[in-house]
């Protein structure tokens, strides 16, 4: 039922499982320790290289997007400025400012996210 070759595999298998109990069981020498305290410095440095770009990126992300606030608050206050000296009432009635007036005074970093 079973062929040669699947008995040798299995067998193969077999051995490399013990020799890896062996070399699991097997005292560290100096080189391999130090190998390995190496690795785990590289992967380390490389753990904190790729935090630190992260970090750089958003804090762009953030200095942008605190600009962006603050120009829309800025154009909210504006707005609203308008709203007042033309409206009676609360009600808004200035025929000059339109959606369109409105859409092109975003700033292009609110349309290049789509947030418009």
């Amino acid at each position: 039922m079973f062929t040669e070759q699947a008995l040798n595999s299995s067998h193969v298998e077999k051995q490399i499982l013990i020799k890896r109990r062996k070399y699991m069981t097997m005292p560290l020498t100096e080189k391999q320790v130090k190998n390995l305290a190496d690795k785990r410095k590289f992967r380390q440095c490389n753990y904190i290289r790729t935090l630190e770009t992260k970090t750089s990126q958003l804090e762009t992300l953030y200095e942008s997007a605190q600009k962006e606030i603050k120009s829309l608050r800025e154009r909210i206050t504006i707005l609203e400025k308008r709203l007042t000296s033309s409206g009676i009432d609360g009600y808004y009635c200035d025929v000059n400012l339109n959606d369109d007036n409105i859409d092109n005074s975003l700033t292009s970093s609110a349309k290049k996210h789509n947030l418009i």
